[in-house]
């Protein structure tokens, strides 16, 4: 199944930007609660939880909507890593990296920052690639 039509794939993103933006203990309810002023026009509780349990997406004026709220690009909340990603620079951060100077730089980490990696890929490992 493509990225564009896969539920199940947006759920898992729709979910890491949650985390990532500070919202991840939100249920749908205080989800679509929260998110009442950004969706003048109304937004169901179902329609949050169907995209929080990866049933459904959302068309794509809403998609926007969530990706400005989340700080995400529409792209990877709608289908995934850009697949030309790999080959810029994104938000300072330099994709090119070998994996002896990522390593490096992880090193370069206090032990609390480390933690931090290391429990982000063991998050990661849970998510299968798609």
């Amino acid at each position: 199944m493509s990225s564009a039509h896969n539920p199940a794939a947006f759920g898992a993103r729709f979910r890491q930007a949650m985390r990532r933006a500070g919202h991840g203990d939100l249920g749908a309810t205080e989800l679509a609660d929260r998110l009442a002023t950004e969706f003048p026009e109304g937004l169901s509780i179902q329609s949050v939880h169907k995209w929080l349990a990866g049933t459904a997406i959302p068309r794509d004026e809403r998609l926007a909507i969530l990706a400005k709220w989340l700080s995400v690009s529409e792209h990877w909340l709608r289908f995934g890593p850009d697949p030309d990603a790999s080959k810029k620079s994104i938000g300072g951060i330099d994709r090119s990296l070998s994996a002896k100077e990522l390593a490096r730089r992880i090193q370069a980490l206090s032990e609390a920052q480390r933690e931090i990696v290391e429990a982000l890929l063991v998050e990661f490992e849970r998510i299968p690639p798609e």
